[in-house]
């Protein structure tokens, strides 16, 4: 292989090269790191209409709230949404993935986690494959969504030396700007007051559901305020305060 080639040059230059000093790369994985870094350039323009916008609501659970800190993810859920903003619960998507350390038990008591339900799962590589390809080309919408493209961000950058670069929207934002006379804009608070049935809460599954479904009551309220693209939308969340 052409040590001289610019991607090669380029990964060697942030030591993703293998260890021990090989100039040597297994092909498989420089064709996967190649279609990564092509896929994070494929979104849909900000002058996309809402109602023809590919979405993905995620959500991922972890073994504690500090990226790059040691802690890690133990559960993601993703669920595409179609054009017109359809949801089809088959469609979602769940995985456990295997941490390198023990959960603590608060987080067990939290999600109800347990070390069972991780034993047999995929690493974390593989579980983020899994995410990626349904993520690929679609803008992304999470609840508090500075903690799981916080996650999410650090593994794609371990594994394959990319950033994510969908767009993503952050549903507690888009609540705050829609209600501004709550006292709390949790998602507790925002599937109450929508009659949101609450199932499987603080599961990385049961959240993407319900945030979904969240979401799609939130698309017709953004229609009746006259939000017609993602530009639209992202210059109302930026007077967000």
């Amino acid at each position: 292989m052409d040590r001289n080639h610019p991607v090669l040059s380029w990964m060697g230059k942030r030591g993703w090269l293998p260890f021990g000093g090989s100039n040597k790369m297994d092909g498989s994985l420089l064709a996967y790191r190649r279609r990564l870094l092509k896929d994070v350039k494929n979104r849909a323009p900000i002058s996309t209409k809402l109602t023809d916008m590919p979405f993905v609501v995620l959500d991922i659970e972890t073994t504690g709230f500090r990226y790059g800190q040691g802690d890690e993810i133990i559960s993601i859920g993703a669920m595409a949404m179609q054009k017109k903003c359809a949801l089809h619960e088959q469609e979602l998507f769940h995985s456990y993935v295997k941490p390198l350390q023990v959960i603590p038990q608060v987080i067990t008591d939290l999600t109800g986690i347990t070390e069972k339900d991780v034993a047999e799962a995929p690493g974390l590589e593989q579980a983020m494959k899994s995410l990626l390809a349904i993520v690929h080309g679609k803008t992304i919408v999470a609840y508090g969504a500075q903690h799981d493209m916080g996650f999410l961000q650090l593994a794609t950058s371990k594994y394959w030396g990319i950033k994510i670069q969908n767009r993503v929207i952050d549903a507690y934002r888009v609540a705050k700007w829609l209600h501004p006379e709550w006292s709390e804009h949790t998602l507790d608070r925002a599937l109450h007051h929508y009659d949101i049935p609450i199932r499987g809460r603080h599961t990385a599954d049961g959240d993407t559901r319900m945030t979904a479904y969240l979401w799609q009551k939130w698309l017709g309220e953004m229609e009746k305020r006259k939000l017609d693209t993602l530009e639209d939308l992202y210059l109302a969340l930026s007077r967000v305060r």
